[in-house]
Parts: structure tokens; sequence; C-alpha cells
């Protein structure tokens, strides 16, 4: 653990207020390697020591919780197979048709609004003199061949280089990361820390060991993939302007690049245009809860600090963060300008990264509701909406889906037909179209309308993800799927463009 005497809260800024770096002959700084033993010891264990009922490192509850959706899961799918099928339809549609339901009421919701969520109370200041330092967070693990484009994105940014402070994290052992990172980022002012093999070898520890050197009053997070917009700083910054001291994060939106490259990709850049431009934007509506996505959130460097950062133990620390932050009375808003970021472009990698989610969500869940009465009183109505949507629906609608198909067709077959299943799995998937449509719209790429027909069977396909974020919970609940980017994560040239 680090020495608290000359540290501040979470190891952020050393006590003469100047971060620890050691200069090189590049651009590109490297991080004293007993200062980063020292973050990493730091990361890994201090939200477990100070807040240990939100943390993840104790993972009991989690396992219970997984055991506990299987058995829902499992008595809905023995009521379909058992009851004549009618009951169990009936029961399992209900549940889907309700998911859908909500999210449509989100959409709508999100549609109501003519501006940005967060208004345009305030102008933003005259000029550059003005702005405050920006810390970029990234994490990075076996990333070496998005390196050069990750370094170009950053240095596209609209924010005066004086003012941009830009962290590249690594862990220790990954060299050829490393050293293409150094070899991109030479017109770029920055700092990489290599992490040495202490604690978890997860992103949230990677970014929890980063903010002991960031010198940023606003902090915001990036993917190694990722291709922010040039203005997203400046939005977010607007957005801070104009949403009062307690607004401790904003969110944007999150858009996919190679959606013409396999089926999957294109399933998963409709599912994106869903939550980022209609669910997260109506939740941001009714309630303070938001579950952020891993990427392209911006923080109040102060509301970071406050709530304990990032939980090294937790592989969603993203929803995780989100739920903290509102626990603890901050608000969460969304703005437009897109992060564009690579798909899953085979079904593997797709299984992986959704099935890493739904493990964090479970766990997630879990930690929280270890003061449910807690956690009710501060989220209010709207935010567990946000909590059932995102956490507690959803992973079990995707365990049961594909149940409810394989039942009516088992009906279909047996020469009887269940006209009220069928209707409400009908109903079910044509308001998952219609969520498809008004997202593609809002989102203004009409080429994904010849893709969002086949969106009830990608629902279903989730079935897959899920047992398995089950499995993990059950049998390794810290283990991180790692979601490979750029050419580690294809076997061909990618047939996509970036527009």
């Amino acid at each position: 653990m680090a020495d608290r005497r000359s540290t501040d809260f979470l190891g952020g800024i050393p006590a003469g207020g100047v971060p620890i770096r050691d200069a090189t002959p590049d651009s590109a700084r490297v991080i004293a390697e007993g200062a980063a033993r020292l973050a990493a010891l730091d990361a890994t264990a201090e939200l477990a020591l100070r807040l240990p009922q939100a943390s993840a490192r104790f993972t009991g509850g989690a396992r219970l919780l997984a055991w506990l959706f299987l058995a829902v899961a499992g008595l809905m799918v023995v009521a379909a197979w058992t009851g004549g099928l009618a009951a169990g339809t009936m029961l399992i549609g209900a549940m889907v048709l309700l998911v859908g339901l909500v999210r449509l009421g989100l959409a709508l919701a999100a549609l109501s609004t003519i501006a940005d969520t967060t208004g345009a109370a305030c102008p933003p200041p005259a000029d550059d003199a003005e702005l405050p330092v920006y810390t970029i967070l990234i994490a990075l693990h076996r990333e070496a061949s998005v390196t050069r484009q990750l370094a170009g994105a950053i240095s596209a940014l609209d924010w005066p280089k004086d003012r941009l402070d830009v962290i590249f994290v690594l862990e220790d052992g990954d060299t050829e990361t490393r050293m293409a990172l150094i070899d991109a980022s030479r017109a770029l002012d920055c700092r990489i820390l290599s992490l040495p093999p202490v604690g978890p070898t997860t992103k949230p520890k990677a970014l929890q060991a980063a903010m002991r050197f960031a010198r940023g009053s606003l902090v915001c997070v990036f993917d190694a993939e990722d291709l922010p917009d040039r203005g997203q700083l400046r939005a977010a910054q607007d957005a801070f302007l104009a949403g009062g001291a307690r607004l401790g994060c904003v969110q944007a939106p999150l858009v996919t690049w190679n959606d013409r490259e396999s089926w999957i990709a294109r399933q998963f850049a409709i599912d994106y245009a869903i939550w980022f431009r209609l669910v997260l934007p109506g939740l941001a509506r009714i309630g303070r809860f938001l579950p952020l996505g891993g990427t392209s959130n911006h923080f109040r460097t102060e509301a970071l600090r406050a709530v304990g950062g990032w939980d090294p133990y937790n592989v969603t620390e993203d929803a995780d963060l989100g739920l903290r932050l509102a626990r603890h009375g901050w608000t969460i808003a969304t703005i437009t300008p897109p992060t564009r970021e690579e798909a899953p472009p085979r079904l593997s990698s797709w299984v992986r990264q959704r099935s890493r989610w739904i493990q964090g969500h479970i766990i997630t869940l879990a930690v929280h509701a270890r003061s449910p009465g807690k956690l009710l009183s501060a989220l209010g109505p709207g935010g567990m909406v946000g909590l059932l949507v995102a956490l507690v629906i959803g992973p079990l609608a995707a365990l049961v889906r594909l149940p409810l198909f394989a039942g009516l067709l088992v009906a279909a077959g047996r020469g009887t037909v269940d006209v009220s299943g069928l209707v409400i799995a009908l109903a079910a998937s044509l308001i998952e179209i219609i969520l498809a449509v008004l997202a593609i719209a809002r989102d203004g790429r009409w080429r994904l309308l010849t893709g969002f027909l086949w969106l009830p069977l990608y629902q279903m396909v989730q079935i897959i993800p899920a047992g398995l974020a089950l499995h993990t919970v059950l049998t390794r609940p810290h283990y991180w799927q790692k979601t490979d980017h750029g050419s580690q994560a294809r076997s061909h040239a990618p047939a996509a463009d970036r527009t």
C-alpha cells in the first residue's frame, strides 16, 4: 500500500501537486518502476480495504445470485415443457414482452428530448486559456496492432495540447504493445504506466492505478480501438458547466464502424444503436443511474475519487461505477458526439465479450444488493428501472428467449397452436424491431436497415454468452474474458469502411 502521508485519497496526486514521471528522449514518458508498483498495490487493495461493502473481491453473494438466475430460468423452462407448454410460454413471453415495453418507454423518453439531455444553460469558456486540464486514461493489453490508430485519434482531439494529460496503462511484460506505443506516440505528449503483476489483471485495476498520476480536474476513459469524435471533450465540458456541481459523469454514445464485416458485427451495431441512442438517454431522463459503457465516459475527478474509483475485481467496472455514483448523490447525463469503435467481427469474440458483460452485471448486482434498502432509497423509482433493465431482467431474458421459441415450435409440432404465447412472442419481437428502426433513424445509419429483421435471432443467440457467464461466476468470478481488436481479432482484412 502507498504511504498515505504523501498521497491524497486513492493515491491521486502527490502532495506537491506534480505527477511522478521519468523523462525520456521521446514524447512518451515512462513512469518510474517503483511508482508503478506502488500504484498497482494501491489500486488492488484500496477499495476492498476502505469500502469492503462496495468491493467485488468477495463473491459469495454473486455465486448465490448466479444459482438464483439459473433456478428462475430453469423453472420457467420446465414450466414450458411440463405444463402443456401454454403456461410456460405465457410466463416466459410475458417477461420478454415486459423487457421490450420498458425499453420502448425509455426510447420514447429519449426521443422526446429535442436537445441534448444536458441542456445548454451555461456558455463554454471564452477562450482556451480557461479550459481545465483533461486527463485521458487508456488501458491496453496486447493491443500493438491499434497503437498508431489510437495515437492519431487522441492527437486529433479538439483540446489545447498543453491542457491534455494522456496516460497509457500496460501490463508489465507486454513489450510488443509498449514498443509499438512509444513508436506511435512520438508526436503526442503522454505518459506510459507499466504495471507489475500485482492483483488481478483487469482494466479497472489499470485505470485505478493510473489515477494516482492524473493531473486533470476532468477524466475520461477510452479503449484501445476507439476513434472519439474530435469535439467530444468540448461537449463533455459544456455538459459539466450546464449540469451543475452534482453532475459527476457524462456518457458519449458508442458507434461501431465495421458493421459491414460480418453478420454478428451488424447485429452488434444495431444493438449498440438501441442502447446508446435510445435506452441510456431515456434512463438519463427518468433517474440518476446509468449503466455506463466501458469507454467514452467523462468524470469530474472529485466525483470519481469521492466514490472510491474503479473496483479492480469487477469485470464490468462501468456499471458498478455508475451505481456507486448514483448511490452517492451524483447524477449522470449523456452527450451526442460519438466514439467509433470496432464491433467483434467473429461470433467467438462476441460471445467472450458479451459473457464478460453479463458476468460483471451479476457480480455488480450482488455487490449492491448487500444493502437493498439503502440501494432502493438512493436510486429512487427511475434508478431502479435502470437497475432492473440492465442488471436483472436483461440477463434473465437472454436465458429464456430461445426456450420460448423452442416451446412454440414444439407446440406447433404437436398440432396445438398456442395462440396467446405466439401473440406475445410476436409482440416482443415487433417491439425490438421498432426499437431498431428508431435507433437506426436517430443514428442516421440507414444501411443497418438491411439487418434489423435478424434482431430476434440475435436476441436468442444470447443464451450462449449468458450460460457461459453463469459458469464463469460460479467457477472463477474475477476472470477477464479478453476481447481482441485490430488484426488480432480477425483472420482476414476487414471488408468495411469507417464512415
